[in-house]
């Protein structure tokens, strides 16, 4: 079980900053689209 844990910890913590990555993209987009 920890070993599961020890392989998993990296994939989600890489999948999150990626997930965050793209939903400040999507709102800075956006934002620059609103403003022009």
């Amino acid at each position: 079980m920890e070993n599961l844990k020890a392989v998993l910890t990296p994939i989600i913590d890489r999948g999150l900053r990626i997930v965050g990555a793209v939903s400040l993209a999507v709102i800075a987009g956006f934002l620059v689209w609103w403003l022009l």
